[in-house]
């Protein structure tokens, strides 16, 4: 009887992480992976009204007309262009805070996450709607400089690709200072400890230990934020204009302004091709990196 029942509890403990997992792999797969599928098939089919397609066609013509016309080649190097000057500044920006936050003790740790979170819990119109303020040429950048007699007209600053890029860095810093932040606050202090006790100098200790050992976080923050600003649509649409458009704007208006959902469903997979072969061509670099580090 005892042994039965073992048996039964085993089972049972067995099953329970899938159990667990259960309701949100439905989520996934209904939610997400369904839907994606969906898009894909979609985006080889031909378009025939608004609303419309031939779902019995099979064509690469959505993507083809993509990549011959001229405006939407500008816009796929403008959102790359941004997405990697925002993944720089991000990093750049997230990593001395990051070392900063991992030297505090719990309590002040506690305070500057929360700082660097608030942007991240306000709504993104509101963000933009600041910077707006800021930028415009009218705002208090442009009064302030006119003020001092620093410049005798005002500077356009909102509507451009540098005003993007500093919402969306605005936006996303925190995704790359927290992965940097655990990367740093994982890394044994007896290390640094050992290397000061030899006679190394903190600048030493930085460069030979600290960022060595704070890549992974440094790659994992990097690639949250690059992913994020690729499919960013409300700051660039706010902050950008028309004039600025970005593949996830050429998105929605081919799939809710002109209706035409096959070559909106192109246009979102090759985000989503760009985004992954960039991804793991960082990967590899990285991982290529490591190893030759790791023979010296």
């Amino acid at each position: 009887m005892d042994t039965t029942m073992l048996k039964h509890k085993k089972k049972s403990i067995c099953w329970t992480p899938y159990l667990l997992m259960l309701p949100l792999l439905i989520l996934m797969i209904g939610g997400l992976l369904i839907p994606l599928l969906n898009s894909f098939y979609i985006s080889f089919t031909h378009y025939v009204a608004p609303a419309v397609y031939d779902s019995q066609s099979f064509t690469f013509a959505n993507y083809m007309k993509f990549f011959e016309t001229p405006n939407y080649i500008t816009t796929l190097w403008r959102t790359i262009r941004i997405s990697i000057l925002s993944t720089l500044f991000c990093l750049l920006l997230g990593y001395p805070a990051a070392y900063y936050m991992s030297k505090l003790d719990g309590k002040k740790q506690q305070i500057y996450v929360l700082i660097y979170l608030t942007p991240w819990l306000i709504n993104v119109a509101v963000k933009a709607f600041g910077w707006t303020i800021l930028l415009a040429n009218d705002g208090i950048i442009n009064h302030a400089l006119m003020y001092l007699h620093m410049i005798e007209k005002p500077l356009q600053m909102l509507y451009t690709e540098g005003s993007i890029t500093i919402g969306v860095i605005h936006g996303c810093l925190i995704l790359a200072v927290l992965p940097m932040y655990t990367s740093i606050k994982a890394i044994d202090p007896n290390l640094k400890y050992a290397a000061a006790n030899l006679g190394a100098k903190p600048m030493q200790i930085f460069f030979k230990i600290t960022l060595p050992l704070s890549r992974t976080g440094i790659l994992a923050g990097g690639l949250i934020v690059f992913a994020t600003t690729m499919a960013a649509y409300t700051t660039p649409v706010l902050l950008g204009g028309g004039r600025n458009r970005v593949l996830s704007y050429l998105v929605y208006e081919q799939s809710n302004r002109l209706m035409n959902w096959p070559m909106g469903a192109a246009i979102a997979f090759i985000i989503v091709i760009i985004a992954v072969l960039l991804i793991m061509a960082i990967q590899k670099n990285f991982e290529a990196n490591k190893r030759r580090r790791d023979l010296l």
